[in-house]
């Protein structure tokens, strides 16, 4: 019994675009049943079940990335495995797959109190508004991907000198894998699925997930993330929402995003299990459209003065 599957380009030894694999389960259990499953497929998300012997396994692939292990089903020479049997399997904590992942996230946030959160229309904004913020003293931005010009803004961002870019509403796999492949060093999403959280993990891809609810947060802990993207803060609580997860939560720190400006983002930065925070108000659709870097420029300096004690303390020069 066999079963195959075409999976998306990757760069590395794995296998390429328009391959076709066929996977071979009779070595091992020569009585298996193999069906496409289409309940569990998404995007960039293949699955089939394997039976035998009333024992059900799925397997599953992410745009060609690495799949989990399945003991009793044979391996090709590929880096491809099997996940284990779906009634026993409980998902892998990040902390604990193999990655080749760079500054994470902790990291990230440590390099300045706001991460900008972009949305970018027009592809000639892209560059000087990254130099802008940079210059500003803000090097950590988030590019959202919900224009056409998302992805060709971050490989072109991520070539400014000092920037670090990400991919803000990361939805799932497909949005990871196009990121990844486009320079983002990070993925920011508003939520957090399976699927997202494996994908990023096995493209050594940082991820921001997103949680507004206790128990969201702890099934994020559950997965190994204790820095989290509190979304949308101001319309889940805000402060006092924040305040209320130290409680419970001391040893998740988070990122509030949603509501926030200038004038409240103190409140948040002075809280304990704050990070840091994501703004828009830094590169508006006004300041953007009438090409205001200096004035960009600006308010990235006095978001860089914002300070909880994670952070360095100003800008590495005054805007002119």
């Amino acid at each position: 019994m066999a079963f195959t599957a075409r999976i998306a380009p990757t760069s590395d030894t794995r296998p390429q675009c328009d391959q076709t694999f066929t996977f071979c389960t009779h070595a091992l259990i020569p009585d298996a049943k193999v069906e496409k499953n289409h309940a569990t497929r998404n995007g960039y998300t293949s699955s089939w079940n394997v039976s035998h012997n009333a024992r059900t396994f799925v397997a599953r692939s992410y745009g060609g990335l690495t799949w989990q292990r399945l003991p009793t089903v044979n391996r090709i020479n590929w880096r491809a495995t099997m996940i284990s049997p779906v009634s026993h399997r409980a998902p892998q904590p990040v902390s604990q797959r193999s990655s080749t992942m760079g500054p994470s996230m902790h990291m990230l946030c440590r390099q300045a109190p706001v991460i900008p959160v972009l949305v970018i229309d027009d592809l000639a904004h892209a560059v000087p508004l990254a130099e802008a913020l940079v210059a500003g003293g803000l090097p950590v931005l988030e590019v959202t991907l919900r224009t056409p010009m998302a992805l060709p803004a971050i490989t072109l961002m991520s070539r400014v000198p000092g920037a670090t870019i990400g991919a803000g509403t990361v939805l799932g796999p497909k949005h990871a894998v196009a990121a990844h492949k486009a320079g983002a060093t990070f993925a920011v999403s508003p939520g957090a699925t399976h699927p997202l959280i494996d994908c990023c993990a096995d493209l050594g891809l940082p991820l921001l997930p997103g949680a507004a609810t206790v128990s969201e947060i702890m099934r994020l802990l559950d997965r190994g993330f204790d820095l989290i993207k509190f979304f949308p803060a101001a319309a889940m609580g805000g402060v006092a929402a924040l305040k209320s997860f130290g409680g419970p939560l001391p040893q998740v720190h988070f990122c509030p995003t949603g509501g926030i400006l200038q004038s409240n983002a103190q409140e948040y930065l002075t809280l304990a299990n704050v990070a840091c925070i994501g703004g828009s108000w830094l590169s508006t659709a006004r300041l953007l459209k009438e090409e205001r870097w200096s004035e960009i420029r600006q308010l990235a300096h006095l978001a860089r003065q914002l300070d909880n004690g994670h952070h360095g303390t100003a800008a590495p020069d005054s805007p002119q």
